[in-house]
């Protein structure tokens, strides 16, 4: 798994979850939710592929 290209999509996507946060409450729910994931992969700590169940909120980006 390439960390580096996994830790600047996480960092594009806590932009953009920071961004919508402040007008859309579904957002900052999923923000909450997935803000350790995020840190984890902007630390470079993940370093195997997770399964679809384990990342929240999974089911809205099908």
């Amino acid at each position: 798994m390439d960390t580096s290209l996994l830790k600047q999509a996480a960092l594009d996507l806590r932009k953009k979850l920071e961004f919508y946060k402040l007008t859309d409450r579904s957002v900052l729910a999923l923000y909450i939710q997935m803000e350790p994931l995020i840190s984890a992969a902007e630390n470079e700590m993940i370093q195997e592929k997770l399964e679809p169940r384990d990342i929240p909120g999974y089911r809205l980006y099908r």
